[in-house]
């Protein structure tokens, strides 16, 4: 069955331990010799004797089955015996996150609640992190909508990923309620802090975290190993300049920081990049590996995302992944000619992107507005394989006549994903014009989000998945999905 099922049952198996030890027990003891007793035999490390086999496994492996719980479930693992009390106390992989309150966060008004769920957990990392008896650590991950005044705690947290020497680290404090210019804890270490680092870390994410250019120009000095970096949401950053060394960044995402004004790297061995805010300047410099490339920008104008093409269009007939993220409107205004659907909303003689397999458009838009111009860098696409599209509609000329569009034949596009708001002219008559050019399409896969006023009143979900049925041809697989609209949030 494989070492994945036998990991996954063990899993499944250790979620329940308070609620029938003696037969857990009694399981685990049989699948081990069954399955895994061979294996054991050879292994040179084991560290304990015991009079059961689940006793006899190496920690490396315990720890391997242990990373499929979350913390509170490894926490009750502790039962089983003082071996298992100390394990889940050295456990390597740290991931604090709690959805379920992060929810009812998000469906409550009442600030002092707000502050009690967000009090208990820090409570609850600090406990878990003063507890830890680790040498080093994988991975840290908090999540959770937390504000300035938790500062300290996550200074905390910050001087006990340096002491463990993590690889990966992820700080997320995403509020539940969007704010404009919230209240955000800081990185705040010293050069010299940060220079501990330099041999560990690899992979950074700060999501709603304030950090400095002087931050990001001594990480990109000193973490001499770091692949990964991601800083979404930080009113401190200005710049990001790495040109005097080339950056061992495989992956790179810089995503709305208001006053961010200049990127500027060399980086051999970048695979992807991200971007998405206002217009910035951007010089990706050397990047000969680079595949997948997203670029969004909040308000645009007649010549979309044009701040990036001197910068990266040498590299988009190498991509194999292209996102674009548009919002065309401003304060409930079009931005754009009064008959908007006739405005070009694509790219007018996009270069040739001979190796794009997947292509996603993300669009803000109002209802009257079309996007058949992006029919021309779909079709400069041969070996597009699939397509994905994620409506956020507003309201405006909601009858207005569906234009069609004749274009040239996809012959590689299998899968159609559509997200969000669909019955409307902007999003049917793009669906319509890639389902009949296309001729191997396979699967159209839709999720529906409950659409919130004003559309609400016009579209139901009912209404939608009519539309989709009308427009989808047999032969080809329709799979409709209705997402919860706390999950649409995250």
């Amino acid at each position: 069955m494989g070492w994945v099922y036998l990991i996954n049952k063990l899993k499944s198996t250790l979620v329940g331990i308070l609620k029938n030890l003696e037969e857990i027990w009694s399981w685990l003891v049989n699948i081990m010799v069954e399955k895994m007793w061979p294996a054991l035999q050879s292994c040179k490390h084991q560290r304990y004797v015991a009079n059961n086999i689940l006793s006899q496994l190496p920690d490396d492996l315990l720890f391997i089955i242990m990373s499929f719980l979350t913390i509170k479930e490894a926490a009750r693992t502790s039962v089983l015996s003082h071996r298992w009390n100390y394990l889940w106390r050295c456990f390597p992989v740290l991931i604090f996150e709690d959805i379920s309150t992060m929810k009812r966060m998000f469906e409550d008004d009442n600030s002092a609640r707000k502050e009690r769920s967000r009090s208990n957990f820090l409570r609850w990392v600090n406990q878990i992190v003063d507890a830890h008896l680790g040498q080093y650590i994988d991975e840290l991950r908090v999540t959770f909508d937390l504000k300035k005044r938790c500062q300290s705690d996550v200074d905390k947290w910050l001087y006990f990923a340096l002491a463990k020497q993590v690889k990966r680290l992820e700080l997320d404090f995403t509020p539940v309620i969007h704010q404009w210019k919230p209240s955000l804890p800081k990185l705040r270490l010293s050069p010299d802090q940060i220079s501990g680092f330099k041999s560990c870390l690899r992979s950074l994410s700060l999501i709603h975290v304030n950090v400095t250019s002087k931050d990001v120009d001594c990480l990109l000095r000193s973490c001499m190993v770091l692949e990964n970096l991601c800083i979404n949401t930080s009113w401190s950053l200005r710049y990001i300049k790495a040109v005097s060394l080339p950056l061992q960044l495989k992956h790179l995402e810089v995503s709305f920081c208001p006053r961010l004004r200049i990127i500027d790297i060399l980086a051999p061995k970048l695979l992807s990049f991200a971007h998405h805010g206002d217009p910035i300047e951007l010089h990706i410099n050397n990047a000969s590996f680079l595949s997948k490339l997203s670029l969004g920008i909040k308000h645009c104008t007649q010549d979309i995302l044009a701040y990036a093409f001197d910068s990266l269009s040498k590299y988009f007939p190498q991509l194999v992944y292209l996102s674009w993220k548009m919002q065309m409107y401003h304060g409930g205004l079009l931005i754009s000619e009064p008959y908007c659907f006739e405005f070009n909303l694509g790219i007018k003689n996009p270069p040739a992107m001979t190796n794009l397999k997947h292509l996603e458009l993300h669009v803000f838009a109002l209802c009257e507005q079309s996007l058949l111009g992006w029919a021309d860098l779909i079709e400069a696409s041969p070996q597009l394989e699939k397509l994905t599209l994620k409506f956020f509609t507003f309201d405006g000329m909601r009858h207005r006549k569906i234009m069609k569009h004749y274009g040239l034949p996809l012959k590689s596009l299998k899968t159609l994903e559509l997200h969000n708001d669909i019955g409307l002219p902007i999003d049917l008559e793009f669906i319509t014009y890639v389902v009949e050019n296309s001729i191997v399409l396979k699967d159209v896969i839709v999720e529906l989000r409950p659409l919130l006023d004003p559309l609400s009143k016009y579209i139901s979900v009912k209404d939608q998945v009519e539309n989709l049925k009308r427009i989808v041809p047999k032969g080809v697989r329709l799979t409709i999905n209705i997402v919860d609209k706390w999950e649409e949030s995250l």
